[in-house]
């Protein structure tokens, strides 16, 4: 009895370990998407900016002020 009892925690503790070996994977991969999806949205908005600065200059060059 002490045997199977001992077999049955450790695949309890095994399983613990597993899942929490799981949720941290889940978490980091989370964190990751979040990171990479901030980075696009800061690239997208400095390209935004850029292409207004440039239309600008464009506009200057194309109509300048007398």
């Amino acid at each position: 009895m002490s045997i199977s009892y001992s077999l049955l925690t450790e695949e309890a503790r095994r399983k613990k370990q597993e899942g929490r070996r799981k949720n941290h994977q889940d978490i980091y991969l989370k964190s990751m998407s979040i990171s990479y999806s901030l980075l696009t949205e800061e690239a997208r908005r400095k390209k935004e900016k850029s292409s207004r600065y440039l239309s600008k200059i464009n506009e200057y060059f194309l109509f300048p002020l007398d």
